[in-house]
């Protein structure tokens, strides 16, 4: 039998901030075994089932998108995640002083384009138990990411994904755009994004890539 697909509290985090901040909202649409991310306080540093993970996102996302029309719920969870990683949090109890990103250095562009697009890749380790993620060029100012033997595919998790990497490119002053062609969540081969950099970006350094 093969080990339950896990994820790091630190990919749970957002999504429970949002439960708790609305139980009376959130519990009747849990499913019984994952009331207790209402109750019970999150701690980062540990492992949780990475099926809760998607199960709580699902649920989350189906109650908010409609008061977002115009935007995709996922994508717009993925731009929140890369704007609190990079460019902090407010915290209240020091009179909502800006509390540095954890991967703040990850949209410095002083080490290079390249480097800094191999150390994002890092990220999905640093939040799921299993998965990479491989860069390689298609064209000039082409990359493609696809996502390797990630245990339990989801389409929602791929779209945070999308809203994630187009924020950091916005984060670090780079015009790009950002889709993702297939996913193994909706019945596809293989999960892969595609990342277009504008004819305004230096992407001479992607030849280290």
């Amino acid at each position: 039998m093969e080990p339950e697909a896990h994820c790091k509290g630190t990919a749970l985090q957002g999504l429970i901030v949002i439960l708790q901040a609305d139980p009376a909202r959130y519990r009747p649409l849990l499913p019984g075994r994952l009331r207790t991310y209402i109750d019970d306080p999150l701690l980062v540093s540990n492992t949780y089932p990475e099926a809760d993970l998607q199960e709580i996102l699902r649920v989350i996302g189906r109650e908010l998108q409609p008061d977002f029309p115009d935007e995709n719920i996922y994508e717009m969870f993925g731009k929140l995640t890369a704007l609190r990683d990079t460019e902090g949090v407010l915290d209240e109890a020091q009179a909502d002083a800006l509390v540095p990103g954890l991967y703040r250095n990850l949209v410095s562009l002083e080490q290079g384009i390249a480097r800094s697009i191999r150390t994002s890749t890092l990220l999905w380790q640093a939040y799921h138990g299993s998965g990479r993620l491989k860069v390689s060029r298609l064209g000039e100012r082409t990359l493609r990411t696809e996502l390797l033997d990630f245990a339990l595919p989801c389409e929602e998790l791929c779209l945070v994904n999308v809203g994630y990497m187009r924020q950091l490119a916005v984060s670090s002053d780079l015009q790009c755009e950002v889709t993702m062609p297939s996913c193994r969540g909706r019945g596809d081969l293989e999960c892969v994004w595609i990342s277009e950099y504008g004819p305004d970006v230096d992407v001479s350094g992607l030849d280290e890539l």
